[in-house]
């Protein structure tokens, strides 16, 4: 919201519905409310092909492409020794290979324009998380990207960032904390092993 009220012409993605509806078209509609301008996109981008189409979307729309917020991902937590592949692969495809592929798809048109900016999403469960290995393999990973974009694109203008937000409970990650109760026991054994007490958010 607050990148469209300075101007900017932003593309949501999302692939996420509620009640059947598009998230990205819900947002896409509280921008224009708010005087911006906006377009939505619900393809998935743990596939190349489709980050390349949603940066070319971007381009074809908007004429350029200066900034890309990667901030996809799916959380599926569960014992280390019980992960099973398809939940691996959910939730680093959707993090880790969806920031690599539109990382990659805008380096061209950044490297091009000699400008761009990248913001990445990281997470302190990267420094790591129990029951949670997935999600912290992949914002580790994408820590890892941050770094080595930064230095590879940086002499062209580009710039490669990645935040790395402290956990809070919302409304919305109450089924992920549902889903995190049957380890808390363990996780509060941990003291100052574990990630540390959350702050609480409600909205």
């Amino acid at each position: 919201m607050a990148l469209a009220e300075q101007g900017a012409r932003v593309v949501v993605n999302d692939v996420a519905q509620v009640d059947g509806a598009w998230e990205a078209e819900r947002v896409v509609a509280e921008l224009r409310e708010a005087g911006g301008e906006a377009i939505a996109s619900t393809v998935d981008i743990s596939r190349f092909q489709h980050c390349d189409d949603l940066v070319a979307m971007a381009v074809g729309m908007f004429g350029r492409l200066d900034i890309v917020i990667n901030n996809a991902g799916r959380r599926a937590p569960n014992d280390l020794g019980a992960f099973t592949e398809d939940e691996f692969d959910a939730v680093v495809s959707s993090h880790l290979k969806g920031t690599f592929g539109m990382t990659r798809a805008a380096a061209r048109v950044f490297a091009a324009q000699r400008s761009g900016t990248f913001v990445n999403t990281g997470s302190e469960a990267g420094l790591g998380h129990p029951y949670n290995a997935a999600y912290a393999v992949a914002k580790e990973g994408i820590a890892a990207l941050t770094r080595t974009t930064a230095r590879e694109l940086g002499h062209l203008g580009v710039r490669c960032n990645q935040i790395r937000p402290r956990g809070a409970v919302t409304e919305n990650a109450m089924e992920f904390r549902k889903a995190m109760d049957q380890w808390q026991s363990r996780i509060d054994a941990l003291g100052p092993l574990s990630l540390g007490r959350r702050g609480t958010i409600w909205r």
